[in-house]
C-alpha cells in the first residue's frame, strides 16, 4: 500500500483535521500515532508524512525531522503496533498501516547521533522489523559502530547486528 492509498482509505472512514504547516501554507491530515499527549504523527492529504507541533504542522521530510516522532520509540513498537492494527480495524477497505508507517525513518533519525538509551529502544524496534527493513538500519549501524558516544556495551551490541546483518543467511538475533 502506497500513502496515496492510504490517504484515499482513511479519507473514506475518517475527517481530516484543517491546520498550518509552520510556514503557514493550509493542509488537512490525519493524526495516526500520539508521540506524547496532543503531539502525533499524522499523514496529510498530500501524502506527507507530518507531526503536529506548537508552531503548526512539521513535514517529516528528511531524516532530521523524524527526530521528531521519535518519542514513539519509547512507547515501544507492540504498543504502537497495536494502536496501528486499532485503526487499521476501525477502517472499512483494506488499510495496512503498518507497511507504510515511517518505522524505519523514526528508528534512523534516532541512530544519527545516539545515546545508549536510544541505542537500546531501536534495537527493540530493529528486533520486531522485518529483513529489508534491518537491512535498510546497515549504514546507519555502520556509522555509530565506533561512536565514542556510546558505551563499549553498546558498541558490542552495534557490532552484534551488524555481525548478524552481514550474514549470507541470517537467524534472528537475540539479546
Amino acid at each position: 500500500m502506497s500513502n496515496s492509498k492510504l490517504v484515499e482509505q482513511l479519507k473514506l472512514n475518517y475527517k481530516f483535521k484543517s491546520s498550518n504547516y509552520v510556514n503557514n501554507d493550509q493542509t488537512n491530515w490525519f493524526p495516526i500515532a500520539e508521540t506524547k499527549p496532543g503531539v502525533f504523527v499524522g499523514i496529510t492529504e498530500e501524502n506527507i508524512w507530518v507531526v503536529n507541533g506548537s508552531a503548526g504542522l512539521i513535514p517529516l521530510d528528511k531524516t532530521e525531522n523524524f527526530i521528531l516522532g521519535s518519542l514513539l520509540i519509547e512507547k515501544g513498537y507492540e504498543r504502537v503496533y497495536k494502536e496501528l492494527r486499532k485503526l487499521e480495524l476501525s477502517c472499512e477497505g483494506n488499510l495496512d498501516l503498518i507497511e507504510v508507517f515511517p518505522f524505519v525513518e523514526i528508528a534512523k533519525a534516532r541512530l544519527i547521533d545516539p545515546s545508549d538509551y536510544w541505542l537500546d529502544l531501536v534495537l527493540k524496534w530493529h528486533d520486531h522489523f522485518d529483513e529489508d527493513q534491518k537491512k535498510s538500519l546497515k549504514v546507519d549501524f555502520e556509522n555509530i559502530r565506533n561512536s565514542k558516544r556510546l558505551s563499549q556495551k553498546a558498541r558490542h551490541k552495534v557490532k552484534k547486528v551488524l555481525k548478524y546483518l552481514n550474514r549470507d543467511n541470517p537467524v534472528m538475533r537475540k539479546q
